[in-house]
């Protein structure tokens, strides 16, 4: 019988530059000035204090361009080659006498500024590692725009007089063009992180305790806007949130807070347009929308090979039966918050998703159940029928082990009938029509009734007849057919795959309060997570952002909760996963059911490679062994692995 569609609800922001935790801005959501202010400062404040001299080992995620070398950028030259580089953990200043010594902890807003107070002299939104020498000639000027420059860096950073046209004309310190909006972001994030918490701060020719003067301002602002904002901050602010203080920069994020907050003549824009896509596993993206009122909201879907667009559903956040009408995708914004959401379903039917084909070997006692249809090209590559009688119906699927992995297919339900059996299509444009051959001829049939087949294994594949005629597939035309008794030998034989039920195993989790390095053992998703923990879910972190959806076997998500907590997971247990290794540090998670030693790890590790625990656990490889206090890997926990090599590698499970 036919498979029910399979609903999708994918929601998504009307704004959002990085990959930020659902709902972290809900608070400033319909806020301009001095509120939208406020409103940051109480969402960012409160951040977990990293200590100073751990700095140096947090721009090891923060900072590090690759290959364990420092991201200077009073030093880097973006697209060329720097003066001199440093390396992580080896070239920490000490005493410097020029340009390229060393490199230190560099605050962008100068310490003498707020009184060398603890929280923001430890502060890494603002704290960025520089070379030694460039730090000391910048010292506590401001930023700004060199008329005339009294000295300048190997890689152009100028110190001199400011030009007049910005309303200052003391000495400034200028970053080169392509690191202005980095600082102009992290100027910003102070003014808002440490507002009203600034009563023993300081003054300078920039700032008025946390508030950045007029000139400066202005001048950030354009620099906010010339210098976007790069993959380069998106990492730094994810790595700063997840591994450090657990807390971001909104000005990475929504960089048009800026003009938001200081701008007095900013106005919204007059129309946003918004693309929602179908995720795959029936994974779900929530988060509020925030226009604002009056605003033409203009609507995409983007649905994913297999399914198609349903309808959109825009409601009052927190209300859903408030809805709001949308007219030729698009909408107006009302005066409140809204949610957008977009419903996808599988196209034309198709079959669940569920469980791998594995290929008919003997003969059945009863042939019931849901198959693919399929000629093998060779013993890795299957020709899987797609549905239709014409040329090329067929995509092309690996062969592993007898098996063909599920990818939404047209498959073929064959149940009993008349003392044999009747086949149906499930999926595709001849969805729901039953196949049945011809007396004589060569034809592929598709009828709205039952037609009987007799359906025998043979020892080179499965034979289906239907009246007389025989399926088979013909190589020289790509298609598949029922081909009369007099012909069919001449074509090639069909094989048969059918469905499995995918196998459920469980996984019992144990979390402590606070962060867990986690990793899944069975398939899972955010949902089911969310679902179990509830509000005593705080953040969930993959080492790229914010995750949705179905979890990935082989990698390590950070959980933070509330209090510390066990529960059981089931799905399908992960027997195998890949994760790829690249230069620097990589996220990892240990699948199975037994813990894995080291020496039976599957990588060529390079000497120097290392790995971590959460517990503070290690294990570093000397070029013949791994050494340390890390002996073996345990199922449902995450590791980091520190690889030294430049070239990517593979750690199989």
């Amino acid at each position: 019988m036919k498979k029910p569609f399979l609903l999708f609800l994918l929601i998504a922001t009307l704004t959002g530059f990085a990959q930020i935790p659902n709902g972290y801005y809900n608070a400033a959501n319909g806020k301009t000035g001095d509120e939208l202010k406020v409103a940051l400062h109480n969402i960012i404040k409160g951040h977990t204090r990293v200590d100073y001299g751990d700095l140096w080992d947090a721009f090891w995620s923060t900072d590090n361009k690759g290959n364990g070398v420092v991201w200077d950028m009073y030093s880097d030259v973006p697209s060329g080659t720097p003066p001199y580089t440093y390396s992580l953990g080896e070239d920490q200043c000490g005493n410097y006498d020029s340009e390229g010594d060393c490199y230190n902890r560099e605050h962008s807003w100068p310490q003498s500024w707020f009184n060398s107070q603890t929280i923001p002299s430890c502060d890494l939104h603002h704290i960025f590692p520089t070379d030694g020498w460039v730090n000391m000639k910048r010292g506590n000027n401001p930023f700004g725009e060199v008329q005339s420059a009294s000295w300048t860096s190997q890689n152009g950073s100028k110190l001199g007089n400011c030009k007049s046209s910005l309303g200052y004309s003391g000495t400034v310190f200028e970053p080169i063009d392509a690191y202005k909006g980095d600082f102009a972001r992290a100027l910003m994030y102070m003014s808002v992180r440490y507002y009203s918490e600034d009563s023993n701060w300081g003054s300078s020719d920039m700032t008025n305790k946390s508030e950045l003067l007029p000139w400066a301002i202005a001048m950030l602002m354009n620099w906010n806007e010339q210098d976007p904002v790069s993959q380069k901050e998106i990492n730094r602010n994810n790595a700063i949130y997840t591994d450090y203080q657990h807390n971001r920069n909104p000005f990475v994020d929504h960089p048009e807070y800026a003009r938001m907050i200081w701008d007095e003549n900013w106005q919204p824009p007059t129309t946003y347009n918004i693309a929602i896509a179908s995720c795959e596993h029936g994974e779900v993206c929530s988060d509020v929308a925030t226009a604002t009122e009056g605003q033409t909201v203009n609507l995409t879907a983007e649905p994913d090979n297999g399914y198609e667009f349903g309808s959109w559903n825009v409601y009052k956040t927190g209300a859903p039966s408030v809805t709001v009408t949308v007219n030729n995708n698009s909408f107006v914004m009302p005066a409140y918050n809204v949610t957008v959401s977009a419903t996808f379903v599988a196209s034309s039917g198709g079959n669940t998703g569920n469980g791998d084909f594995v290929k008919v070997t003997s003969t059945p006692s009863n042939w019931s159940g849901e198959y693919l249809l399929v000629y093998e090209n060779n013993a890795t590559s299957a020709y899987v029928w797609t549905g239709t009688n014409n040329h090329n119906c067929y995509v092309e699927k690996n062969i592993s082990n007898n098996t063909i992995a599920d990818d939404g297919f047209v498959t073929l339900v064959i149940e009993l009938y008349e003392g044999n059996y009747s086949i149906k299509v499930n999926g595709g444009t001849n969805d729901g029509k039953y196949l049945y051959g011809t007396s004589g001829s060569n034809a592929l049939n598709f009828g709205s009734s039952p037609s009987e087949n007799v359906l025998s294994f043979e020892t080179d594949g499965v034979k289906i007849v239907s009246n007389t005629s025989v399926m088979r597939y013909n190589t020289a035309e790509s298609w598949f057919r029922y081909y009369k008794s007099t012909t069919y030998s001449g074509q090639q034989p069909i094989q048969l795959y059918k469905k499995t039920e995918p196998q459920t195993d469980t996984q019992s989790v144990t979390l402590e309060a606070g962060w867990n390095w986690w990793a899944p053992t069975v398939a899972t998703s955010v949902e089911a997570l969310q679902t179990v923990l509830g509000d005593n879910l705080h953040a969930i972190q993959s080492q790229n952002g914010t995750p949705t959806g179905g979890l990935v076997a082989g990698q390590m998500y950070k959980i933070q909760t509330t209090t510390a907590c066990a529960f059981t997971l089931s799905g399908t247990p992960f027997t195998n996963a890949s994760v790829t290794i690249t230069n620097g540090i990589n996220w990892f998670g240990c699948i199975g059911t037994e813990s894995l030693l080291l020496i039976n790890l599957n990588i060529s590790p390079a000497t120097g490679d290392k790995i971590i625990s959460q517990d503070g656990g290690f294990a570093v490889y000397n070029g013949t062994a791994w050494k340390g206090t890390l002996t073996s890997l345990q199922p449902g926990k995450g590791y980091v692995y520190y690889s030294t090599a430049s070239q990517q590698k593979t750690l199989v499970f």
